[in-house]
């Protein structure tokens, strides 16, 4: 059985913020991924660097909701963690809080992954990094801009090695699925 830690990076989706947050001690969701690993698939192309976990969505609440025509939308320029170039991203203003989510990924990177790109790891054969639930049954492809920052290596990108017609389809798919989706603004406190 591999073993899993959890990075720091996941660790600032929470309640109050717009990504997806567990409702319990992350130890939890560390156990659910090891529970579930046989099930991962890969992510895009890095079927050895990077991994989709599938686990039971109770207890998980997503910020990715559906747009409706007069959505208020708010931008940003901000860096994901200190020392990162910022990036540029929209969020909508509600007043709802998240949703229940119908479906939940744990994303797992590989050691040797986060070590060649001179990444905090916990020294754990993979570390969670992100916590994925969508409001869809659909598969969530990944944002488009986020896709962007990997597949060209931008500051905290992880290489995809997608070949260019590889990226064009992967492109097109998340532009297509994130067209009418956002994450929620987070919250003032």
């Amino acid at each position: 059985m591999p073993t899993i830690g959890i990075n720091d990076f996941v660790r600032r989706q929470t309640a109050a913020s717009e990504f997806t947050h567990f409702d319990g001690p992350l130890e939890r969701v560390l156990e659910l991924a090891l529970e579930h690993f046989d099930d991962a698939k890969g992510a895009y192309h890095q079927e050895d660097g990077v991994r989709l976990v599938p686990v039971p969505a109770a207890g998980f609440f997503t910020g990715v909701v559906v747009l409706e025509e007069g959505d208020e939308l708010s931008g940003s320029y901000v860096a994901r963690r200190p020392g990162e170039e910022p990036r540029k991203e929209l969020r909508v203003v509600r007043e709802q809080g998240k949703s229940p989510a119908i479906a939940v990924d744990v994303v797992l990177y590989r050691r040797e992954t986060l070590e060649a790109q001179g990444e905090e790891c916990t020294g754990c054969d993979w570390d969670i990094i992100s916590i994925n639930g969508r409001v869809t049954v659909e598969e969530q492809p990944i944002a488009p801009m986020t896709l962007i920052a990997n597949h060209f290596e931008l500051d905290g990108g992880t290489p995809t090695e997608m070949s260019p017609e590889q990226f064009e389809k992967a492109l097109r798919e998340s532009v297509l699925y994130w067209k009418n989706k956002a994450l929620l603004a987070p919250r003032e406190s």
